[in-house]
């Protein structure tokens, strides 16, 4: 049987995921915006919903209500 991960390596993994999904988008955002960084894509993806990467993810999963509880 499998020790459970702890607290903190869990989080360390669905931060990246949450990084990974967050890349993706800004990935397709970038083929309508030629010329545009990386950098200030993910900006403006991230001023859509702040606060850390599991609330932008889920805001661009079209879940940003299941946070608010």
């Amino acid at each position: 049987m499998a020790k459970p991960q702890s607290l903190e390596e869990r989080i360390i993994q669905i931060r990246k995921e949450c990084d990974e999904i967050i890349d993706r988008h800004v990935a397709e955002i970038r083929k309508t915006c030629e010329g545009v960084p990386d950098g200030i894509i993910r900006r403006e993806v991230e001023k859509k919903a702040w606060g850390c990467p599991c609330a932008q993810t889920m805001h661009l999963m079209g879940k940003a209500n299941e946070l608010a509880g």
